[in-house]
């Protein structure tokens, strides 16, 4: 297994956010090709991207395809055999048609009985050979955020192809994809070497392109991006602000990347910093420059994709594309703070949130009642905070900066809020009451933000629900997850003894005085989809699935009491006490599962080992729901633990299934109370042992 494959597909500008994906779908098309069509390698599958190039290359790969056995299946052996044992016509006809000897022939049992069958090796076929035929389903393959078709082919691609190149051991393999016939030609950077490159084998690729000024190998020129913003910074003092996706961006915009240093006018530094650096990074892929203190300085990284004879100029044009943006901000910074942030409350009556749930104003009016509740539990001395910004909260949406730069929503609404001279935890509560946004940003510290930002997120998440507006597969239009998990994480994270059920009915009642809807299946809906979320959260985290559905059978709240259950359940995998109330639950349960007819009286059940399981659960389970109530999750399992004993005695000594109808029900009915009291811990029956 010798052989090497090398695959590029030659296009014109591919989005740098599309080529990542695509890279990864090529590589696991193409493992998916090599397994379906028995063909082995002994080396690695390498991808590399440029803009202007998808690149695969595959070493030690088998020269053919694995021989394969297959069997062709004849006539039932008493049609092809008669009474004597000879051969039949049926016989006859099927070797005769398969040109095959009777040594060939064996009979093969199946579940329909004897069957006559013909054993066959069939060769592999040469890889280039099947690789020509496959190549272009794998192209196919690669789906894209958008598409584009560009000739008469009309064949889907994310830029038009102008090249492939595909050798195997330096032979061209022959296919046709999009209407571009594949070659051993490939093509260096665009301005800087545009002639054609003719390949010969893999090892000479890399290098062939490095000298024609394309560095195609994505790590290396993410390297080479870091290592020239840190040689090029304008003073040691300073330091880049170097995100991740940004330098991935970057890198992908370029064939070789040259770094430039630029600067803008010190004017600038006195508009809010977020501002600054969402222009010059999401909006012109620049990277930031700051001082050890973490104040920006006018400085800013650039890189490029040529490199230029005489690169002032091209600085010189990035520094006057940047200026127009940063006086078009300042502008729009001038004009909001004509007007204060509170008198802009009103206009969110013209800002429609959903069209079934009214505007952005009473979406305000609904969750501030909210956060005043939530406050009441959490905080009460910060609620009349709570109210100022729930007020506050919204009327940045209405600034020219916010309808400029979106992303900057609660950013914007904290630098006016501090410029009009609210105090600090006002202002920074505006901004905070927004995290988490992403899974692992941080949750704010401050009450008054997260009772701001659970109500905020409880309005839509209901409000949706109750107008059938629910998360469906992939899509979720509403980020209704991603608030889900919010609230979970701010209410783990900081302790909160809130009651998930409780606000969630707090909440509905609220809605119910705008508008109409199904109250129970709002409720049951918006349950289990914050039970569904607290799942997956539990099981990204790294617990065992059987564990998660073991301990939230119980319910989610308390949610701290499903954390520390867990830990406990953890903590003691694999010991005895698990073993134990698994044990005994799961006998208990099992005889529960198809009975309807159980009752709460105790005057037939005489026997030692039924007093015995009475007497236990009148004394344990006060001491049981103490343990619960105090979070003693490890005391309540080993108290649990005890009844194993009393259920094996009980199920030993007396018939469960009594014939008296009345015994029965009795006996049924001391273990449902008995169940159920496990249940006040975990459904047991989901674990395995």
């Amino acid at each position: 297994m010798n052989s090497e494959f090398i695959l590029e597909i030659g296009t014109e500008e591919i989005p740098s956010g599309y080529i990542n994906d695509a890279l990864l779908q090529l590589k696991a098309l193409m493992l998916k090709t090599l397994e379906d069509e028995s063909i082995l390698f002994s080396g690695e599958i390498k991808t590399m991207g440029t803009p202007r190039r998808l690149t695969l290359m595959i070493r030690g790969l088998s020269a053919t395809q694995r021989d394969s056995s297959i069997e062709i299946m004849g006539p039932p052996r008493n049609t092809a055999y008669d009474l004597e044992g000879r051969p039949t016509k049926a016989y006859e006809g099927f070797l005769k048609r398969h040109k095959a000897n009777p040594e060939d022939v064996v009979i093969k049992d199946t579940p329909k009985g004897e069957y006559l069958c013909i054993r066959r090796v069939q060769k592999g076929k040469p890889t280039g050979e099947v690789l020509g035929q496959r190549l272009p389903m794998v192209l196919q393959g690669i789906s894209w955020p958008k598409s584009m078709r560009w000739n008469e082919v009309r064949v889907p691609f994310a830029r038009p192809i102008h090249w492939i190149l595909a050798l195997l051991d330096g032979h061209v393999i022959p296919f046709e994809f999009a209407g571009v016939q594949s070659g051993s030609y490939t093509f260096g950077h665009r301005f800087m070497s545009p002639d054609p490159i003719t390949i010969t084998k893999i090892d000479q690729y890399e290098e062939a392109l490095r000298t024609a000024w394309v560095m195609v190998d994505h790590e290396k020129r993410r390297n080479s991006v870091v290592t020239q913003l840190q040689s090029k910074i304008p003073d040691k003092e300073l330091e880049i602000i170097i995100e991740e996706d940004l330098l991935d961006t970057v890198t992908n915009l370029v064939e070789w990347p040259f770094v430039m240093v630029g600067r803008f006018d010190q004017r600038f530094i006195s508009m809010p910093r977020e501002v600054l650096i969402t222009v010059m990074k999401k909006h012109q892929k620049y990277f930031p420059v700051q001082d050890k203190t973490g104040k920006l300085v006018p400085y800013f990284m650039l890189v490029n994709n040529t490199n230029l004879r005489n690169p002032e100029v091209a600085i010189k044009g990035n520094e006057r594309v940047l200026k127009a943006r940063f006086v078009d901000a300042e502008f729009f910074y001038g004009e909001d703070t004509k007007k204060p942030l509170l008198q802009r409350l009103d206009g969110l009556k013209d800002v429609v949130f959903h069209i079934s749930l009214g505007t952005s104003y009473d979406k305000v009016m609904r969750f501030t009642e909210t956060a005043k509740y939530l406050a009441d539990l959490i905080n009460p001395e910060v609620k009349a905070d709570v109210e100022l910004v729930c007020k506050l909260s919204k009327c940045d949406l209405l600034t020219h900066m916010v309808f400029e730069f979106p992303e900057l929503q609660g950013v914007i609404g904290k630098h006016y809020a501090k410029r009009e001279g609210y105090p600090a935890h006002i202002y920074n509560a505006i901004e905070e009451h927004y995290w988490p946004l992403r899974a692992n940003d941080p949750v704010s510290k401050s009450d008054i933000a997260n009772c701001v930002g659970m109500a905020d997120r409880i309005d839509t998440i209901v409000g949706f629900f109750a107008i059938n507006q629910i998360p469906t597969g992939n899509t979720d239009p509403f980020a209704l997850r991603r608030h889900a998990l919010a609230i979970l994480r701010i209410l783990e994270e900081r302790g909160y003894k809130v009651g998930l059920s409780d606000l969630i009915r707090y909440h509905m009642d609220i809605l119910t005085r705008h508008m109409s809807f199904d109250w129970e299946a709002t409720f049951q809906g918006v349950y289990a989809f914050f039970e569904d979320r607290l799942r997956y959260k539990l099981l990204r985290v790294g617990y065992a699935a059987e564990i998660v559905d073991a301990v939230l059978g119980a319910g989610i709240e308390p949610l701290d009491g499903v954390i520390e259950r867990l830990k406990v359940l953890k903590a003691h995998e694999g010991e005895g006490v698990v073993a134990d109330v698994v044990s005994s639950f799961k006998r208990v349960n099992n005889i529960l599962k198809a009975q309807e007819n159980t009752s709460d009286e105790i005057s037939f059940l005489t026997a030692a080992s039924e007093i015995n399981l009475l007497r236990y659960m009148d004394k344990k389970t006060p001491v049981i729901q103490d343990a619960l109530g105090k979070g003693d999750y490890e005391m309540a399992l080993y108290t649990l633990a005890e009844a194993k004993g009393l259920v094996d005695a009980l199920f030993d000594e007396v018939e469960i299934m009594a014939k008296d109808p009345q015994l029965r029900a009795q006996r049924l009915g001391a273990l449902l109370r008995l169940r159920n009291l496990y249940l006040k811990w975990a459904d047991f029956s989901k674990l395995s042992s």
